[in-house]
């Protein structure tokens, strides 16, 4: 269902918020548009650590009528609590059980019939990985997602092993508490069937699905993370799956931002 631009009777607002979790909360921003709801609602899911928060892409979709969350895992980014990436699936969960309660919907117009959740990167593998297990999202995109389940192949063999962890290294700084490389590898390794996107294509193949790639993404290349998943949709017969390669962009599809949101924002209008 296509959504209509909210009309100017109500300015619209920026809400930042703290959601309660289980040893610590959530820090999340709420981009409500102008005009009167309910309005249809996107959660917007970040890479890990979350260079790219796609602030952006939650204010165009502000503008265009939607209800647009941004939230950051436990663990970064002012948020309380420990990261891993279990609780960062918690945390998507939780997320969604805030904005679907009755008084939260109340107070922000949620149309809670109508929420669907985008993720960029590791945010991509959350977004698959929460829709697959909850049948209320109306629709879900991962842009340039992460195959964690594939990543665990990898991390069998020492040598790709230790390369993949110098590459966590980095982001791993930004994590407070207690947190490592070396922990987020062992715990991909113990949840490779589970966290395998591949099998989630049966599921997820009767909702609306996006699937968007960078061209030239060397942290989530095309052909490892990207293509299998299309493939696995099209074998699941999943006929409202949509996917695409954007051209002349890197993993954070910068320099094509625009691009991108008019990718997502028509998805959403076609589907939610």
């Amino acid at each position: 269902m296509s959504n209509t631009r909210a009309s100017e009777q109500l300015a619209p607002q920026l809400n930042a918020i703290q959601i309660p979790a289980e040893a610590g909360f959530i820090v999340a921003r709420i981009f409500s548009p102008g005009g009167q709801g309910p309005f249809p609602t996107v959660v917007l899911s970040h890479g890990f650590p979350g260079v790219q928060q796609n602030y952006d892409l939650a204010a165009q979709l502000q503008h265009a009528g939607y209800q647009a969350v941004v939230f950051h895992y436990r663990g970064l980014w002012g948020s309380k609590g420990e990261f891993s990436v279990s609780r960062a699936l918690e945390d998507m969960k939780t997320v969604l059980a805030y904005l679907r309660h009755e008084e939260t919907s109340a107070k922000y117009q949620i149309d809670v019939q109508r929420v669907a959740v985008v993720g960029h990167s590791f945010g991509g593998f959350v977004a698959l990985q929460t829709a697959a297990a909850d049948s209320g999202i109306a629709a879900v995109a991962s842009l340039s997602g992460a195959n964690l389940g594939l990543m665990a192949q990898l991390l069998m063999h020492p040598e790709s092993r230790a390369q993949l962890e110098a590459a966590f290294d980095e982001p791993a700084s930004y994590v407070t508490g207690h947190f490592s490389s070396k922990m987020m590898g062992d715990e991909i390794l113990a949840h490779a069937p589970e966290w395998n996107l591949l099998d989630r294509a049966q599921i997820l193949a009767d909702r609306p699905v996006l699937l968007v790639g960078a061209a030239l993404d060397a942290v989530t290349p095309v052909k490892f993370n990207h293509d299998p998943l299309v493939s696995a949709f099209q074998g699941a017969g999943a006929e409202k799956m949509q996917s695409l390669i954007i051209e002349a962009t890197e993993h954070g599809y910068e320099g094509k931002r625009q691009e991108l949101f008019e990718v997502v924002l028509r998805w959403l209008n076609e589907t939610v």
